[in-house]
């Protein structure tokens, strides 16, 4: 009697390119109750760098210009704001200093991220797409001496790149893939690919119609000899990553709006047969979908950062208003429907910023936080998009009309 395979179709082929690496992380001790304490006692709370700690007054005064509700208003990001933080070399913050960059841990680049968040969500859109899965990442992760030494100087000094892994039709089932790269030969040795396809939901990809905000993208495709073999469920799925530099003959753009964070550059890139050299692969043919999972488990801890962001500005917004507003003959702080938003809104943000101490500390010494970005990510989303909701009942109809 055969053993049944535990996955089937599509499954499969995610499943053979995730870390074969054992989880040694905090919550994967609980799947086998295992509380393992000694990964909180072993870590103390990383110092911030005095690099880091002038680098965030001079992000500071980068903002101040900025007019959050201009930018949502107009769907754009004003470019001096956007040239003084080339300048200042916020889109090199984890890029080694040998390349240029300032070579900031990953926890001193999420309070860079909260920060930013509690100012404007577009920007923080931006530069955490520009960074955290953009080509920096994983160029670090998994990018030769010679490809770093030839993109990595750039991207320090101001250039935007993005991560192209969705389409229309795939979301979280990434080995659905349509974007194709055909291999170019001579002599029997593969020289370069032709790529073709769409993608969808890149954010960074489109200034407007027409136009790339991004120089660069890493461009996730499925690697065949002839296109026909994407028809062929008999054929072998091999996924690649590369890096595809957006001025190449063959490359378009279309913007996508939102009603919601209307400053961000989303679009939809567009490959026609664009030729890509050999040196520009990462890894090794069948290294494409790991890369992307590798890169999404460092690159999620923005968003839980910026989350953590957006809940200070809220709690302070509850606050003032809390004092401020009197009904009954006392602040409506002192009432206990209002407090207890008050008091959940102060203890998810507690509780965030602790969440995210310990992953950016642990992310720091290298260790396995393959369960807890993506744990963070929903959590600090998810109090997030509670807490919103109750500044809008707190405030009352002021929460929706511009008064």
């Amino acid at each position: 009697m055969t053993k049944p395979d535990v996955f089937q179709g599509s499954e499969v082929v995610a499943e053979t390119a995730r870390d074969k690496a054992s989880y040694s992380g905090f919550l994967a001790g609980l799947f086998v109750a295992d509380v393992r304490w000694d990964l909180f006692t072993s870590i103390g709370i990383p110092e911030t760098s005095p690099a880091a700690l002038d680098f965030l007054e001079r992000f500071k005064l980068a903002l101040i210009p900025l007019d959050p509700e201009r930018v949502d208003s107009e769907g754009e990001l004003p470019e001096p704001v956007l040239k003084t933080l080339a300048e200042i070399g916020a889109f090199g913050i984890k890029i080694p200093r040998r390349f240029g960059g300032l070579e900031l841990t990953q926890s001193e680049y999420q309070k860079v991220a909260t920060l930013c968040a509690s100012f404007d969500a577009s920007l923080t859109v931006l530069l955490s797409a520009a960074q955290s899965i953009g080509v920096p990442e994983p160029l670090r992760l998994f990018g030769t001496e010679e490809q770093k030494a030839k993109y990595l100087p750039r991207l320090a000094r101001g250039e935007i790149s993005g991560f192209a892994l969705t389409e229309r039709n795939v979301g979280c089932d990434i080995s659905k893939v349509e974007t194709y790269a055909v291999r170019v030969k001579e002599n029997g040795r593969t020289v370069a690919y032709r790529i073709t396809g769409e993608k969808f939901f890149i954010t960074n990809s489109a200034k407007q119609n027409g136009e790339f905000l991004c120089s660069m993208l890493v461009v996730i495709a499925r690697i065949v000899d002839r296109p026909e073999e994407l028809q062929d469920p008999e054929a072998q799925k091999r996924y690649g990553a590369f890096i595809l530099e957006t001025h190449w003959p063959g490359c378009s753009v279309t913007r996508l709006r939102f009603e919601g964070v209307r400053g961000i550059y989303n679009g939809i890139p567009t490959f026609n047969n664009v030729y890509v050299p050999i040196e520009n692969r990462l890894g090794n043919e069948e290294d494409g979908l790991r890369i992307a999972l590798a890169t999404l488990t460092v690159g999620r801890l923005t968003l839980p950062a910026a989350s953590s962001g957006g809940l200070k500005q809220c709690l302070s917004v509850m606050r003032w208003w809390g004092r401020t507003r009197v009904q009954w003959n006392k602040p409506i702080g002192e009432h206990t429907l209002i407090g207890e938003k008050l008091c959940r809104t102060a203890a998810y943000t507690l509780a965030l910023d602790a969440v995210m101490a310990f992953c950016g500390a642990w992310a720091n010494k290298k260790g396995d936080l393959r369960l807890e970005s993506a744990a963070a990510k929903i959590i600090g989303s998810e109090w997030y998009w509670e807490v919103v909701n109750d500044l809008f009942q707190v405030r009352g109809g002021a929460g929706v009309h511009d008064c």
